[in-house]
C-alpha cells in the first residue's frame, strides 16, 4: 500500500492529503455551523427548512462540501501540475526542459505560500456567487463564505505541514540538475514566510473566536429580550384597543397575521421565513426572520376584527454597535500581533544575519578564518553558532596543517630527485672501484712484490673495500626514497648503514658514535626512511660538537610498552636553545645558518608520524645535552 502511494503523482498525493483533512474538518464543522450562526431552534433537516429554503441543512452542507473539494482539488492541480513532470525535466536536455525545471523549483519552494490567498479568494468568489444566485440572505452568505474560507485556509496550512517533505525532496533532488547561478526561486524572506503562516493561523483563530463570542452574545441577548418583549407585548395588547392605529403610528415594527399565514397589517417587511416559522411552531411565541439573522420577534394571539390572529413584534437583538465593537477588537488584536511578531521576526533575522555576514566575510577574506562568533543564547540559534564556530576551528586547523605541509611536500619532491641522481652516482662510483679492486687482487698474485709494495697494495685494497661499503650504504639509504615501500626489517640493519654513512661527519667533529642494541627488534615500514631520520639526527648531534673537543653520540634500541620499539639518540652537546624548542617539529628551520637545510627534525617528525605511525619526542637540558625518543610499533 505504501509503495503504491509513493508511486502516485505529486498532485494526486496533495489532493488525497487535502481531501483527508477536508473530511476531518467537515466532521467537525458540520455540527458547529448551526451553533456558530445561531440557527433558530427546530429549523434544520425538517419540513420547515424544505419549505423556506428548498433543501435541508445536510443537503446544503454536502453540496458545499463537494463544491469545496472540487474547487480546492482544481486549485491544487493547476498550482502544482508541473511537479508531475519533474523526472522528464531532469532528464531532458533542451533549454525548455531547463526552464521548466527552474519553474518546478520555484513552485516547490513558494507554491504553498501562494496557495493560501488563492484558495481564500476562489472560495470567496465561488461560494459567494452560488449562495447569492440561490437567493440566500446577505448576512448568511457572508458568514457562510467566511467559514468556508477559514476551512480552506486551515486545510492549506495543515497541507503544508504534512507535505513539506515532498517539496523538500523535490528541491533537493533537482538541485543537482541545474546551474545554481541560474536558480530562479523567487526570494520570499523569512519575515514574509512567518507572517503568511502565522497571520493565516491567527486570522483563523480570531475569526473562530469572534464567531463563538458573537454567537453566544446573540443567544444570551435573544433569551433576555424575548422575555422583556413578551411582557411589553402583553401590556400593549391589554392597553391598546386599536391595533391598526398602533401599527400605523409606532416606531417599532409590528405585523398581524392570520393562522393561515395571511398578513393583514404591517409596518415592516415580513419575510416568508418568519411566516412559516410561526405556522410550523406556533407554541414558541418567538419568531425568526432568517437563518443567521439578528432580527427576531415575539407574538401573541389576539382578537383582530373578530378573528383570532397573531400579533407580532419584530426587533433587532444585535444593534450595529455590537458588530463595530467586535471589528475594533479584532483590529486591535491584529495590530498588537503584527507589532509583536514584527519585533520577534526582526530579532530572528538579526541572529541569522550575524552568521550570514561572518560567512560572507570568510568567503571574501581568508584572514578571517578561525574567527568565532559569541554565543548569546541557549536555543537553536546558539546551536547554529556553535556549529559555525566548530567549522571555523576545523577550517583553521586544516589551513594551518596545509601551510605546514606545503614546504615539506616541495622539499620531499626535491629529495626524490636527489635520490634518483645519487643512486646513479653511486652506481657510477661502484663500477670503477670494483675494477680497481679486481686489479689490486691480480697484483697481489705477482711473485716479485717487495714487502713495501705488498703493504701499499693491502692499504689500497682496504681503502677500496671501504669505498664500496660506503657506496653500498648510501645506495641502501637513497634507494626507494619517497616511495611507500613497506617491508619487515631489523632496526640494527638500518643503524649499521647509518654508522657507515655518518662516519666521516662524526670523525670530522671529533665525536664517537656508540651503538647499543638491547633487543634486535623488527619493525614494519620503509628502512630507507628510517635511515634518513637517524642519519639526520646523528649528523645534527655530530655538528653540535664542532666548537668543542668532541663527545659521545649514543644510539640505543630497546623494547617499549604496548608492543612498541624505542630508539634513543643521545648527545651531550649542550642542549637545544630555548627559543627554538617550540618549533623544531613544526617549522622548517635551522640554527646552522647557510650550512643547514632546516629539514632534519621536521622531516624526521613527518616520517615517523606518517610512514611508521609512531611518535617522536625529546628531552633537552641547557648546558648538558638532548635525547630524542622514537617509538614505532613492532612488526
Amino acid at each position: 500500500m505504501i509503495k503504491k502511494l509513493k508511486k502516485l503523482k505529486v498532485t494526486t498525493k496533495l489532493i488525497l492529503i487535502n481531501l483527508a483533512m477536508y473530511i476531518i474538518f467537515g466532521v467537525l464543522v458540520y455540527p458547529l455551523i448551526p451553533y456558530l450562526l445561531n440557527y433558530p431552534p427546530n429549523s434544520i433537516d425538517n419540513e420547515f427548512q424544505t419549505t423556506v429554503v428548498g433543501m435541508q441543512y445536510t443537503e446544503q452542507f454536502i453540496m458545499l462540501f463537494i463544491l469545496g473539494v472540487v474547487l480546492l482539488s482544481a486549485i491544487l492541480y493547476f498550482s502544482f501540475r508541473k511537479l508531475n513532470h519533474i523526472e522528464e525535466y531532469k532528464q531532458g536536455k533542451s533549454e525548455q526542459d531547463k526552464k521548466n525545471l527552474l519553474k518546478v523549483r520555484d513552485i516547490a519552494a513558494n507554491g504553498i505560500y501562494r496557495l493560501i490567498p488563492t484558495t481564500v479568494l476562489c472560495i470567496a468568489i465561488g461560494v459567494g456567487l452560488i449562495l447569492t444566485l440561490a437567493s440566500t440572505e446577505f448576512m448568511l452568505t457572508v458568514k457562510l463564505t467566511v467559514i468556508l474560507c477559514i476551512w480552506g485556509a486551515l486545510s492549506n496550512l495543515l497541507l503544508y505541514v504534512f507535505t513539506a517533505k515532498i517539496f523538500h525532496k523535490i528541491l533537493n533532488d533537482s538541485y543537482y540538475y541545474i546551474d545554481p547561478d541560474q536558480d530562479s526561486i523567487k526570494r520570499l524572506g523569512l519575515k514574509n514566510k512567518m507572517r503568511i503562516q502565522n497571520l493565516s493561523a491567527v486570522l483563523i483563530i480570531l475569526f473562530i473566536l469572534t464567531f463563538f463570542g458573537y454567537s453566544r452574545i446573540q443567544y444570551e441577548r435573544g433569551e433576555f429580550l424575548k422575555e422583556k418583549e413578551l411582557r411589553e407585548l402583553n401590556s400593549i395588547i391589554l392597553e391598546e384597543k386599536d391595533l391598526d392605529h398602533l401599527i400605523e403610528t409606532s416606531q417599532d415594527s409590528y405585523f398581524i397575521m392570520t393562522k393561515d399565514g395571511e398578513v393583514l397589517n404591517e409596518n415592516c417587511e415580513v419575510s416568508k421565513f418568519a411566516i412559516e416559522y410561526i405556522l410550523h411552531f406556533p407554541e414558541m411565541n418567538r419568531v425568526y426572520t432568517q437563518y443567521a439573522s439578528s432580527i427576531e420577534g415575539v407574538y401573541q394571539l389576539v382578537d383582530y376584527h373578530g378573528q383570532e390572529c397573531y400579533f407580532v413584534k419584530i426587533y433587532n437583538i444585535m444593534p450595529n454597535f455590537y458588530t463595530l465593537y467586535f471589528v475594533i477588537f479584532d483590529a486591535v488584536l491584529l495590530l498588537i500581533y503584527y507589532i509583536i511578531t514584527g519585533v520577534f521576526i526582526r530579532n530572528i533575522n538579526n541572529e541569522l544575519a550575524i552568521v550570514t555576514d561572518r560567512m560572507n566575510v570568510i568567503g571574501d577574506r581568508t584572514d578571517e578564518i578561525g574567527t568565532k562568533i559569541a554565543i548569546t543564547s541557549n536555543d537553536e540559534f546558539s546551536d547554529l553558532v556553535r556549529a559555525y564556530n566548530k567549522v571555523q576551528k576545523n577550517t583553521e586547523n586544516y589551513v594551518k596543517e596545509i601551510n605546514e605541509k606545503q614546504d615539506i611536500i616541495v622539499k620531499q619532491g626535491q629529495l626524490v630527485s636527489i635520490g634518483e641522481l645519487a643512486g646513479g652516482v653511486a652506481h657510477d662510483i661502484n663500477t670503477p672501484i670494483s675494477a680497481i679492486k679486481t686489479g689490486i687482487t691480480m697484483l697481489n698474485q705477482a711473485d716479485n712484490l717487495t714487502p713495501e709494495q705488498k703493504v701499499i697494495l693491502e692499504r689500497m685494497d682496504s681503502c677500496s673495500t671501504k669505498i664500496i661499503n660506503i657506496v653500498n650504504s648510501m645506495r641502501n639509504q637513497i634507494r626507494n626514497l619517497g616511495s611507500d615501500h613497506v617491508v619487515d626489517f631489523k632496526i640494527s640493519d638500518v643503524i649499521n648503514d647509518v654508522k657507515v654513512i655518518t662516519y666521516h661527519e662524526v670523525t670530522k667533529s671529533k665525536a664517537e658514535l656508540r651503538i647499543k642494541i638491547e633487543d634486535d627488534l623488527v619493525i614494519q615500514g620503509d628502512p630507507t626512511k628510517l635511515g634518513q631520520v637517524l642519519t639526520n639526527m646523528v649528523v645534527n648531534a655530530a655538528q653540535a660538537y664542532t666548537k668543542q673537543e668532541g663527545g659521545k653520540i649514543e644510539i640505543t634500541v630497546m623494547k617499549a610498552p604496548n608492543h612498541f620499539a624505542m630508539i634513543k639518540v643521545t648527545d651531550f652537546a649542550g642542549g637545544i636553545p630555548e627559543e627554538v624548542r617550540p618549533y623544531i617539529f613544526k617549522n622548517i628551520l635551522t640554527t646552522k645558518g647557510t650550512s643547514g637545510t632546516g629539514l632534519g627534525l621536521y622531516l624526521a617528525y613527518s616520517v615517523i608520524k606518517g610512514n611508521f605511525h609512531g611518535d617522536i619526542t625529546y628531552e633537552t637540558k641547557t648546558g648538558v645535552g638532548t635525547t630524542f625518543y622514537i617509538t614505532i610499533p613492532r612488526a
